[in-house]
C-alpha cells in the first residue's frame, strides 16, 4: 500500500496530492520613480506561479509564470514537471524533474536557475524533487530516489545527496525548510510493523515521528517560526480508504482542521500568531480551501474540480496557488486565488496545473 502511494512518477503523484512545501514572500528593494520634490516610490508586486503545461504528444512540460508571462523550462524532448519555486533577490529557482528516455520513465532530479537547467542526479535511477529552498548561496532540494527495492527519502545540498532513510521501507520527502544551520525536511516513511505511512520530519537527518504508525498519516509541508516547528498534512483515526483528515502539527502536537475525512493540508504558513493552512477536500469532485486560525474559507463552490498547492501572504493579501476546472473545459486551468478570487493563467484549451508560488514585493 505504501509503496504504491509514493513510488509512481512525480507528475502522477502531484495530480492526486498536490504537494509542496512552503515558500515565504521575500522583501525586495523599493523602486524609485520621478524626481525632485515630487519624487515618489512605488511597490511592484511580482507573482510567480510554477506548474506544468502540455507539450503536445510528449506529455507534460515544466514551466512558470511571472505576472502571467509564461516561461517554459523543460526541453520538450521528454516529459518534465516543476514542483516548487523559490525567489532570492533577482534569481528564480524552480525544482522539478525531467525524463531522459532511459527505460521510458527514468527522471533526472534537477532545478532551473533563471531558466538554466542544473542536473542533480545522473538519471540512472528514477528520482523525484518536491521542494526547493535557497539559503545564501546554497540550494536545497527535497524528494526521493529509487533504491534497490523502494524509494529512499533524500535531500540535496548543492547537488550532494543526504539520505534520510535506509531504503528498507518506502519513504518520501515532500518539503524542506532551512533555518540557520538547521535543515528541516517533512515527509513520510512506512512503518515496518504496520505497513502504514507515518508522518515524519527530519531535523538535520534525525527523524521525528508525528504519529505512532497505527494508521496512515503524511506530512506535506514544513515551516519554522521562531522556535516553533509547523508541519501540515493529514492523519487517519480509522482504517480504510479516504480516511485522511486535514491537520497540522505544532511542535509535534496535532491540530485537526476539520472532522471531514478525505481532506488534507498541503501548505502551512505562519504570520505572527496567525496560522494559515491551504488544503483540499476530495469530497465529490474535489474542492480548494484554506484555514486561517482554524476558520475555513472555501475557495471554490463550483461542482467541478479545484485544488490548492501553496499559500503565500503579501501584506494583507492572501494568495493561494492551485488548479481549477471550468465547465465545459475541456482541461484544468493553472492559476491562483487572490483574496478568494481566482486568476487564470491558462485558458483551459490544454491541460495545466499550478504546483507552487512566490510573491515578491520590489
Amino acid at each position: 500500500m505504501a509503496d504504491e502511494s509514493i513510488s509512481g512518477s512525480l507528475t502522477n503523484g502531484k495530480k492526486q496530492l498536490i504537494s509542496e512545501i512552503v515558500i515565504a514572500a521575500m522583501a525586495g528593494a523599493m523602486l524609485g520613480c520621478g524626481g525632485g520634490h515630487n519624487s515618489e516610490q512605488r511597490v511592484v508586486t511580482n507573482v510567480y506561479v510554477v506548474g506544468n503545461g502540455t507539450n503536445g504528444s510528449r506529455g507534460e512540460i515544466a514551466e512558470y509564470w511571472n505576472n502571467g508571462t509564461l516561461t517554459v523550462l523543460g526541453a520538450g524532448v521528454y516529459p518534465s514537471a516543476a514542483s516548487s519555486i523559490f525567489v532570492s533577490g533577482t534569481d528564480v529557482y524552480v525544482a522539478g524533474i525531467e525524463g531522459n528516455g532511459n527505460n521510458g520513465d527514468t527522471n533526472f532530479a534537477k532545478y532551473w536557475k533563471n531558466g538554466v537547467a542544473v542536473d542533480v542526479t545522473d538519471g540512472t535511477q528514477t528520482s523525484w524533487v518536491n521542494s526547493i529552498f535557497v539559503s545564501g548561496n546554497d540550494v536545497y532540494l527535497a524528494g526521493a530516489e529509487l533504491g534497490a527495492t523502494t524509494t529512499i527519502a533524500e535531500y540535496w545540498k548543492d547537488g550532494v545527496a543526504v539520505a534520510l532513510t535506509d531504503g528498507t521501507e518506502a519513504a518520501m520527502a515532500w518539503s524542506i525548510y532551512v533555518s540557520g544551520t538547521d535543515v528541516y525536511v517533512a515527509g513520510e516513511e512506512t512503518d515496518p510493523n504496520t505497513g502504514y505511512d507515518v508522518a515524519t520530519y527530519w531535523l538535520n537527518g534525525t527523524p521525528v515521528e508525528l504519529t505512532g504508525g497505527s494508521q496512515d498519516s503524511l506530512a506535506f509541508s514544513i515551516l519554522v517560526s521562531g522556535s516553533d516547528v509547523y508541519v501540515g498534512g493529514y492523519y487517519c483515526t480509522v482504517f480504510g480508504n479516504n480516511c485522511n483528515v486535514a491537520a497540522y502539527w505544532k511542535n509535534g502536537s496535532l491540530v485537526p482542521l476539520t472532522e471531514l475525512t478525505n481532506t488534507y493540508a498541503d501548505s502551512v504558513l505562519v504570520n505572527g500568531t496567525d496560522v494559515y493552512v491551504a488544503g483540499n477536500s476530495s469530497q465529490g469532485n474535489g474542492s480548494a480551501l484554506y484555514w486561517n486560525n482554524g476558520a475555513l474559507t472555501q475557495l471554490s463552490n463550483s461542482p467541478t474540480y479545484s485544488a490548492t498547492s501553496q499559500i503565500v501572504l503579501s501584506g494583507t493579501d492572501v494568495y493561494v496557488a492551485g488548479t481549477n476546472y471550468f465547465s465545459p473545459g475541456p482541461f484544468d486551468v493553472a492559476g491562483y486565488w487572490k483574496n478568494g478570487t481566482f486568476v487564470s493563467l491558462t485558458d483551459g484549451t490544454s491541460f495545466a496545473e499550478a504546483s507552487g508560488m512566490a510573491v515578491v514585493q520590489q
